[in-house]
């Protein structure tokens, strides 16, 4: 599902399978929705990583970023993110 990407079996991107295998259009949902079916950044609410790496407070979230070819898990009390156009990044 997403090319040469390692690791991709650790996460459960079921939901977006209606996509690939053609029963739905990304690009339908995104258009009626105005809302990216496959973002690429997702939060994980059900998950033990967080204990894992000692955080015990509810305010640490946990996200999966990923991109073409992996994944990278980001554990945060927030995030901000800044929309750039191609060719004129900081």
């Amino acid at each position: 599902m997403y090319g040469k990407m390692e690791g991709y079996e650790r996460y459960d991107f079921s939901m977006l399978d209606q996509y690939y295998d053609g029963r739905l259009s990304l690009r339908d949902e995104w258009d009626k929705t105005d809302v990216c079916p496959n973002p690429g950044f997702y939060e994980v609410v059900e998950s033990k990583v967080k204990e894992a790496f000692g955080f015990t407070s509810p305010r640490v979230k946990y996200w999966v970023l990923c991109g073409h070819d992996s994944c990278i898990d980001v554990l945060a009390y927030s995030f901000e993110w800044e929309e750039v156009e191609w060719g004129k990044a900081m």
